[in-house]
């Protein structure tokens, strides 16, 4: 659907759901950089995306997971039980750490021992190349605080030493993006909407900001909950009533809510 459809589909009011997809740049939580060499547009680099849509990978696979939900320990998973020598790569202190609270993690790590597949914990990528991936362990720097230093990290001495393992492709699931190219196009043509009768348009779950799917389906229904309140795309606030010592109670319900949104 493209923005010329939306407005003149006849709605007054738009919400717009369209989800978010991979980064194909490596950029994850860790350096909030790209990882040198992550190209998803080579062909030793893959996104989840590229991967369910028939991009081929080699027989040596490193997951590179920033995610830690489901997507990197399924995607390795899948690749062991496809013959695929796997080797995944997380940056957190356990393998698919949201799994502690749903008490996966250990027949995550029976399943990982069982279909051989290889992990490091708390390591990044230094960079990606042809053939192998170069990892750094995250705690290389030592425990005593040192001056600041532009582009450095204020604790000393750093170890620069980093290991490769050789692998003929690396899964790029470290971040994602918003798909809200719909949404933007669409605010830009704000001087549009009034002829098309159209008041408002909104976005939700992963068009606003990626997140884990129980989330993207509390932030419609919310939304929707809230909609003919003044500016759905604003939580209204819950009802907390404190009680300050000499005066009275607030909020009480119904009360006026402040003004917080940016037009």
């Amino acid at each position: 659907m493209s923005a010329d459809d939306v407005l003149s589909y006849g709605a007054d009011k738009v919400v717009i759901a369209t989800g978010s997809f991979w980064r194909t740049d490596g950029l994850g939580a860790e350096t909030h950089h790209p990882v040198p060499g992550a190209d998803a547009s080579l062909p030793h680099c893959v996104t989840p995306e590229q991967l369910m849509a028939g991009k081929p990978v080699g027989d040596r696979v490193v997951v590179l997971d920033g995610d830690g939900h489901f997507m990197g320990i399924a995607i390795a998973e899948m690749l062991a039980d496809q013959g695929k020598k796997v080797t995944l790569v997380t940056n957190m202190s356990e393998i698919a750490e949201y799994g502690v609270f749903t008490m996966d993690v250990m027949n995550n790590k029976r399943m990982m021992y069982n279909k051989g597949i290889a992990h490091y914990r708390n390591h990044w990528a230094e960079r990606i190349e042809p053939g192998r991936i170069t990892l750094f362990y995250l705690y290389r720097h030592g425990p005593d605080l040192a001056g600041p230093r532009t582009g450095h990290v204020p604790r000393s001495p750093e170890r620069d030493d980093t290991f490769d393992i050789e692998c003929d492709t690396v899964v790029l699931v470290t971040a994602r993006l918003p798909n809200d190219r719909l949404y933007r196009e669409l605010r830009a043509r704000k001087s549009q909407w009034a002829e098309n009768e159209l008041l408002a348009v909104y976005r939700c779950g992963d068009c606003h900001a990626p997140r884990q799917l129980h989330n993207a389906i509390f932030s419609a229904h919310r939304l929707a909950r809230e909609f003919d309140s003044p500016h759905p795309q604003y939580p209204l606030p819950w009802i907390r009533e404190r009680q300050i010592w000499g005066h009275e109670t607030f909020p009480k319900l119904g009360d006026a809510r402040p003004r917080v949104e940016v037009d």
